[in-house]
Order: C-alpha cells, then sequence, then structure tokens
C-alpha cells in the first residue's frame, strides 16, 4: 500500500500491481468525503485502538490469523508502516530460515507457519498419515474438508494427531508474538481473524 498515492502496488494474496484503488473509490462513490487507505490488518488494529480491545492504549499490535497473517502496529495512537510503503508486514518475518516458500517470494515467513492456510495444511498432511485420527472422522473422511473447527474439535476430544497439530501451530505463533513484542514493546497484542476463536 501506497497511503500518500492511494495506490496499491503490489498485493501478492489478490494478485494486483499499481491498482489506484482511491481514485477508483473516489469516481465511484463520487463523494467529496476525506479517504484514506491502508490495509485492512492496519485498519482493524487503529479501529481497536478508537473503540475495541485496546479502547484507552497508546501502543497496540494486531495479528489477522486467516489466509494469511496480517500485522497492523499502532504508535501514539497512529498506524506505524515504517519509513517506506509496505512496512510491518509482520506476516513475512521469517521464523524459519530456508523454511517454506512463501507467497511473497522469501522462505520461513511467519505466515507459511501461523495462518489458517497453514493450519489447515499441515493438519491435512497429518491425517493423511495418520487415517486413524479424528481429523479424519470429524472430516468424514474427506482430508480436503478438514478445516480449523475439525482441527481444534479433535484437539479437544484429546486425538493425538490434531495435538501435534495444534501444539506446533501454537510454537509458530508464539515466536512470532515474541519476536514482535521485543521488537515494538507494545501494550497490548491483539488476535483476530477466524483462528482466533
Amino acid at each position: 500500500m501506497d497511503a500518500q498515492s492511494g495506490i496499491v502496488a503490489y498485493s501478492n494474496n489478490l494478485g494486483w500491481e499499481n491498482v489506484a484503488i482511491l481514485e477508483a473509490m473516489r469516481e465511484r462513490m463520487a463523494v467529496s468525503t476525506p479517504m484514506a487507505l491502508a490495509n485492512d490488518a492496519d485498519a482493524a488494529a487503529l479501529g481497536e485502538v478508537l473503540c475495541g480491545a485496546a479502547k484507552g492504549k497508546d501502543s497496540a499490535v494486531l495479528l489477522t490469523l486467516g489466509t494469511g497473517v496480517g500485522g497492523g502496529v499502532i504508535m501514539n495512537r497512529k498506524i506505524f508502516s515504517g519509513f517506506l510503503r509496505g512496512g510491518c508486514e509482520l506476516g513475512h518475518m521469517a521464523i524459519e530460515r530456508n523454511g517454506r516458500r512463501c507467497t511473497c517470494g522469501r522462505r520461513g515467513c511467519l505466515e507459511m507457519y501461523a495462518s489458517a492456510t497453514a493450519l489447515m495444511e499441515h493438519a491435512r498432511a497429518v491425517a493423511a498419515e495418520h487415517p486413524q485420527s479424528l481429523l479424519c472422522t470429524l472430516s468424514g473422511g474427506r482430508i480436503s474438508d478438514i478445516d480449523g473447527k475439525v482441527i481444534f474439535e479433535a484437539r479437544k476430544r484429546n486425538d493425538a494427531s490434531a495435538g501435534l497439530v495444534v501444539d506446533e501451530y501454537l510454537e509458530n505463533l508464539s515466536i512470532g508474538i515474541a519476536n514482535i513484542v521485543n521488537i515494538f514493546r507494545p501494550e497490548i497484542v491483539i488476535l483476530g481473524g477466524g483462528v482466533s476463536a
């Protein structure tokens, strides 16, 4: 995101390059209301500081755990994105050297270990190796249907395979959170997105 120009310079998940989204929104809405551009995680983090889980705090970090791992950093009650556009992409900090290849082109990004997508991919691989697990049973034997609800329900029922998947997921997420805390020292870290529930 280039907030100053209103252009989405690059979005690997959407396949966008140099999309003048703010200009398109102004034309489409045909209103004179001031508009600004922020990615979803930044906007959500600011919303949490203004009237949500971080209300009254000056600094906060929000991680969104969904298709990818998004991150919003608030300092002095304002979105912090660094000096150059596209800063604070917390899902793209490396937590494993030479790890899994990410959609951004790098290896070992937090997103490849702590997103809902990564959680389900790992659970499906483990289920394929352990067809007797509750991961398979609760998904009706269709490994491709394993989702977060199946994984956490199997874990709740003490399924060893699901326990392995969730424990590894939480370990990876914890590494990312510890890095974020050490870098930003926020007053609060908020988890959002489907997996957080």
